[in-house]
């Protein structure tokens, strides 16, 4: 949790940077990564996209195919496959964990495009801009 916030729930709230990641699926974690592209990209539909109309779920199965990962709860491991996907080789994966302090990893080598994930142990949204002030980066790889 961030240091004077009560509650994670209130500080994603007051955050004007985080996209909430609305799904009723186990598509959360690729359905982030997608809405996340979507933005750094200016997709033409991209409200259809953050607002998790059906262009989001299809975009998210669609990154599930490219890289093999089964549909389901998504860890390092996904993260890492989902890094390797041929769609995103031109993009930073970056994950800001809360339940390890907000400590930022990532998960591919260095690009101008950045999708950041934010992930609270059970759920992943999206951060559209990481402050000047944020913690160093640590490189996952290969898990």
């Amino acid at each position: 949790m961030k240091p004077g916030h009560s509650h994670p729930q209130t500080y994603k709230r007051m955050k004007q940077s985080i996209l909430t990641i609305q799904n009723k699926d186990d598509l959360c974690c690729a359905r982030a990564i997608v809405t996340a592209k979507a933005k750094v990209d200016q997709h033409p539909n991209w409200e259809g996209i953050r607002k998790g109309r059906t262009i989001q779920t299809t975009l998210a199965l669609q990154l599930h195919q490219e890289v093999d990962v089964p549909q389901g709860p998504c860890g390092y491991e996904e993260l890492n496959k989902f890094s390797q996907a041929p769609s995103l080789s031109t993009y930073q994966l970056l994950l800001v964990d809360e339940t390890r302090g907000f400590h930022v990893l990532s998960f591919s080598p260095p690009q101008d495009k950045k999708l950041v994930l934010l992930y609270n142990g059970a759920h992943y949204d999206v951060v559209s801009t990481l402050p000047d002030s944020s913690p160093s980066v640590i490189s996952v790889g290969s898990v």
